[in-house]
């Protein structure tokens, strides 16, 4: 029984110092100005998903660091609430809105969008958008439940998107370097139940983005590619059973900014900037297969019952 035990330990401490280690120099609070992606007079950067929640605060973050910033989402009338209130905060600062439906979209008319901007120095790319915001209730539910519908707007939301975006933008971004990506993956990508079509395309996210990470410095492009992988985190669309210490929407983004240049700087793949967020994916990783997916299915449960639902 000691045996197992110390075995454990060991184990557990490996897994979580592997993680961890790569993380906290990072969380030290230090002020960046991303003055490696950052242009006279002003560079540009494109957010997705930026007319609330963490899309908007990343804007915010982006536009007090001293870019102009281009919004990017499928409600005009939050995109104009965001610019309107990015001018009113940062004075000089430029902000475009463009309004594309991430879901409905097609490769052509992505490639529209983003050509209608082209003539802008754009040096940061925030690949933010995603979710579940099509599905009516039951938002948790099983596979086998999701209508066909579901099934392809949380894909093409959450990851098809994304990725003709980073593929249309790659030239430009090369053109204009050193350039950033940073990518939007999750926690749930280690397969949360309930929300199965998302998780898997957050674990798309996360291997989408690490490749591209490689194949630019393969391929001696000056663009940086970060992963962000966050908890939970409050917001527009996840307002319910929250696991203690989760950050506002304005608290995370502004973490995200903090660190994205020093973790491109050390070529890191992706981060976990909030440390509770850490802590959680560590203990999660390391803990024996049984005990984790108890601990899952009961982060599930509290989801589920936020969301007002009953078990079948």
């Amino acid at each position: 029984m000691t045996s197992h035990i110390c075995k454990y330990v060991v184990y557990w401490h490996r897994a979580t110092n592997n993680r961890l280690i790569s993380n906290v120099s990072l969380w030290i609070p230090f002020n960046t100005s991303l003055k490696r992606h950052s242009r006279e007079p002003r560079a540009w950067a494109l957010v997705t998903g930026a007319s609330a929640g963490i899309g908007r605060g990343l804007a915010k973050e982006l536009a007090k660091k001293g870019f102009n910033v281009i919004l990017l989402g499928h409600k005009h009338h939050e995109l104009q609430e965001t610019r309107d209130s990015i001018i009113e905060m940062f004075p000089g600062i430029e902000v475009k809105i463009l309004v594309l439906d991430a879901v409905h979209a097609s490769p052509a008319e992505i490639e529209a969008a983003l050509v209608s901007v082209s003539d802008l120095q754009i040096t940061v790319l925030v690949n933010n958008v995603g979710g579940m915001q099509m599905i009516g209730a039951p938002r948790f539910r099983r596979l086998d439940q999701y209508s066909a519908g579901d099934l392809d707007g949380v894909m093409f939301l959450s990851a098809r998107f994304m990725a003709h975006v980073t593929r249309l933008l790659i030239p430009l971004l090369a053109k204009d370097g050193p350039s950033l990506v940073i990518n939007a993956s999750s926690g749930a990508s280690m397969g949360m139940l309930g929300v199965a079509a998302y998780s898997a395309t957050k674990g798309f996210v996360t291997s989408l983005s690490n490749a591209v990470a490689r194949e630019m410095k393969a391929n001696k492009l000056s663009i940086d590619v970060l992963g962000i992988v966050p908890g939970d985190v409050e917001s527009q669309s996840n307002n319910g059973g929250l696991q203690p210490g989760s950050p506002s929407s304005k608290q995370f983004a502004k973490v995200v900014i903090d660190q994205a240049e020093r973790a491109a700087s050390r070529d890191c793949l992706e981060i976990c900037p909030w440390p509770f967020h850490a802590m959680q994916i560590a203990l999660f990783d390391s803990l024996p297969g049984r005990l984790s997916q108890k601990l899952i299915i009961d982060v599930f449960e509290k989801k589920r019952a936020a969301d007002g639902l009953k078990k079948d």
